[in-house]
């Protein structure tokens, strides 16, 4: 189990980073939203999309339980959805914001992977003894940079590494 809470934790860490994004450019995710729905919105509404998914991702970082692993699951069974039908459509994601890139097979993986080990978690959590939840949390920080290195564009990374080095 342990081993499920680090995938979760990724997956919180990694929607934790997508919602900055899109709070900080909601672009993309406006885009994303006008290909889906029919019309384009405010950049509030993406913003506001973000900061859901903020307080998902760090409910779930500060209070590993079952209930925010539940919620964690659900954004990324509805991330996943979207995702397809965006793919379908051959259009950029929106997850990351204006730093996003087309739906790849890694997107879905990504996404599928992390609603399932979420949902997991929700059904088989127990407490484990002898072992820290909060290690746990913090070693899904390298396995969701992984994650993002795999869907984000290349240069989105580049530029966020430089902006990070200055």
């Amino acid at each position: 189990m342990p081993a499920v809470v680090v995938a979760t934790a990724a997956s919180a860490w990694l929607l934790l980073g997508a919602g900055l994004m899109k709070i900080r450019r909601p672009e993309g995710t406006q885009e994303a939203i006008r290909t889906i729905v029919g019309s384009k919105g405010p950049p509030w509404q993406s913003r506001l999309l973000g900061l859901v998914e903020v307080g998902i991702g760090a409910t779930f970082l500060v209070m590993p339980r079952p209930i925010p692993a539940a919620a964690l699951g659900l954004a990324y069974a509805l991330t996943f959805v979207s995702a397809l039908a965006l793919r379908r459509r051959d259009v950029d994601c929106g997850c990351f914001g204006a730093d996003s890139s087309r739906v790849g097979t890694y997107h879905l993986v990504v996404t599928a992977v992390a609603a399932v080990t979420a949902f997991a978690l929700t059904v088989g959590y127990e407490p484990y003894p002898g072992t820290s939840v909060y290690a746990l949390v913090m070693s899904g920080i390298p396995v969701a940079l992984g994650c993002y290195a795999l869907i984000a564009p290349l240069t989105s990374l580049r530029t966020g590494l430089a902006e990070l080095s200055s």
